[in-house]
């Protein structure tokens, strides 16, 4: 295939709120889901004796804390690429061949909030 063939995508800069919006809501519910699994399905033998409420605010206490440790360490990585590509005037690059899904891709990465 020659370069007229294929289309290209270029990432220079990441929408902050978007993404973490996005981010939030995704691990927000790993993280319920993980915290049922551990607090209620298979609890650790020390939290066996406690009441089932107790343990599902565990599970929710665990999703909420979850969720906002992640969030904000992919805060800092979205923040840390829009400063070092705008001083260092890079981005990235996707070549797209005529066979991949392009409609597809393209609606992806406008709900992620990339420009």
């Amino acid at each position: 295939m020659n370069q007229k063939e294929f289309s290209s995508l270029e990432i220079a800069h990441l929408n902050l709120w978007p993404v973490l919006r996005i981010a939030s809501v995704v691990f927000a519910v790993i993280g319920m889901i993980v915290g049922i699994f551990a607090f209620l399905i298979f609890p650790h033998p020390s939290s066996v004796g406690l009441s089932f409420s107790t343990r599902l605010l565990s599970a929710m206490l665990f999703a909420v804390l979850y969720a906002l440790i992640v969030t904000l360490g992919i805060g800092l990585v979205v923040w840390l690429y829009n400063v070092l590509s705008a001083r260092l005037n890079w981005s990235i690059r996707f070549q797209i061949s005529p066979t991949t899904p392009t409609k597809n891709l393209i609606l992806i990465v406008s709900g992620l909030g990339l420009s």
